[in-house]
């Protein structure tokens, strides 16, 4: 912003310089008072519009059906209130469960799944309403108060309007797992089902699964971080530019063996000093089959070198219906979106006051 100074007197740099900074500040100060500050009653309005639709004391149900258009694969009927799930009634038909007949799941009595991007969006806007709250309530703030408040608001508007767009990877395959007992039957173990919103669309995501059995990628390095020797193996190679994968490969599986062999060494001694054994309680043994595999499983550097692109390609790890993990590769998945008009329109409004608050923060930032 430039400001020309008339003066009909002389003056030095200086007073020029003070009626520049007292010109600035007079003209921040107009445009808080009559511009920015009576603007935040409607936005505040428009903002509490939002959050009524997805409010807990907000018993408006919409039932919303489910489809994939030219197969069976997934078909069903989910019930939205606020921000859960609280009906959900779904068939699946594929050949990779039961045979390829149908199966129908039912979400129990009761039940309420949390749609974790509504819960945020819900959050977001009512952090934003707290804001106007707190400037109203002193709007004679300081100046660099108030500009933090607002870019504060601006943050939580953008924020729930991307919730509504945009799924967080936490939220989805494979780092977050719904409960199979929320479910009648139960889900299968190796089914994986999502509920996200995308585009303002609710939709479900469903994977089947299956277990990997292959030496060495089905290891797991720590239960209790559900570090998997292939995510290791990857990770190595995400870091590590300046070697060849296959370099990465024969260094790990190296590492991979010392690990075992001192796993053994470990237990074998446990296994002593509590005076175990094998015959008495079958715990040491039944350990060692499950980490190492019966007999000589792990494979040659050669065959490990071969599959390792089909591995480190598709293999995932993921949480049973225990919590432990497991290396798993997608067998089919399915996406199925539902149009949500309520969704819809709060997006819309959500984006049209990302866009002037952005716009009045824009302003205030050329006048300081």
């Amino acid at each position: 912003m430039s400001t020309t100074i008339y003066s009909h007197v002389p003056l030095s740099e200086d007073e020029i310089q003070q009626r520049i900074k007292e010109s600035a500040q007079n003209e921040l100060r107009w445009l808080i008072q009559e511009n920015v500050i009576p603007q935040l009653p409607a936005i505040q309005e428009s903002l509490q519009s939002c959050f009524d639709k997805l409010a807990e004391n907000n018993q408006d149900e919409y039932r919303l059906p489910l489809s994939t258009h030219n197969s069976e694969f997934l078909k069903g009927i989910i019930t939205r209130q606020h921000f859960n799930i609280t009906g959900l009634q779904f068939s699946i038909k594929t050949k990779s469960l039961n045979s390829g007949k149908h199966l129908v799941y039912k979400l129990n009595e009761g039940e309420k799944l949390v749609i974790r991007q509504l819960l945020d969006c819900h959050d977001a806007i009512h952090n934003a309403i707290k804001l106007i709250d707190r400037i109203l309530k002193s709007p004679h703030v300081d100046t660099s108060i108030l500009l933090s408040c607002i870019e504060q608001m601006y943050n939580q508007i953008s924020f729930a309007k991307n919730s509504l767009t945009t799924p967080k990877p936490e939220y989805m395959f494979p780092r977050l797992r719904i409960a199979s007992k929320s479910f009648t039957p139960e889900l299968p173990e190796f089914l994986a089902l999502d509920f996200l919103v995308t585009n303002s669309d609710l939709s479900i995501d469903m994977k089947v699964l299956k277990k990997v059995t292959a030496k060495p990628w089905d290891t797991v390095l720590e239960p209790g971080t559900r570090l998997t020797w292939v995510d290791q193996v990857r990770s190595r190679i995400s870091r590590d530019r300046t070697k060849s994968i296959n370099k990465i490969l024969m260094e790990e599986y190296d590492k991979l063996q010392e690990w075992k062999k001192r796993e053994h060494e470990q237990r074998a001694l446990q296994n002593k000093e509590t005076g175990e054994n094998d015959a008495a309680g079958g715990t040491f043994g039944s350990a060692l089959k499950s980490m190492f595999g019966a007999g000589s499983s792990d494979p040659s550097l050669s065959t490990l070198i071969k599959t390792a692109s089909k591995f480190l390609e598709e293999a995932v790890t993921y949480m049973d219906n225990e919590g432990n993990a497991n290396v798993v590769t997608i067998l089919e998945s399915c996406d199925v979106m539902t149009s949500d008009p309520v969704l819809l329109s709060m997006t819309i409004k959500l984006e049209s006051l990302e866009k002037s608050v952005s716009k009045t923060l824009d302003n205030l930032k050329n006048c300081l």
